[in-house]
């Protein structure tokens, strides 16, 4: 699949569902994998990674955290981050993250098994 489609997948789950991808996929997203490539591909500073890093909250390994940061706290590591909820923070969130999937075989298959389950 490519980045487009697995967007596209994860937001058709999502009008299906009635429910937020992050919050069900999220045991199936490793965070380190995801922010070591955020900072490689340049979506996260050295800063923001270290920041990450050093929170040893359990919270730091939730997805809401990392990835889609849309409830106005304050997690500056969150690779998007926004006050509130907008279509225009998650669909760059989601895209970043269907690239993230696009690239990774284990990923693709995490996502296949998690749409036919879902």
């Amino acid at each position: 699949m490519n980045k487009q489609e697995i967007y596209d997948s994860i937001v058709n789950w999502q009008m299906e569902a009635g429910e937020d991808f992050l919050d069900y996929f999220d045991s199936d997203l490793k965070a380190g994998s995801y922010m070591i490539w955020c900072l490689g591909r340049g979506h996260i500073t050295v800063e923001q990674f270290n920041l990450w890093e050093e929170d040893s909250s359990y919270y730091s390994d939730w997805a809401s955290h990392y990835v889609h940061n849309c409830h106005g706290e304050d997690i500056p590591y969150s690779v998007v981050s926004e006050e509130d909820w907008t279509e225009e923070g998650q669909e760059k969130a989601y895209m970043i993250l269907a690239e993230f999937i696009s690239e990774s075989v284990t990923y693709q298959k995490r996502l296949k098994e998690f749409l036919e389950e879902n």
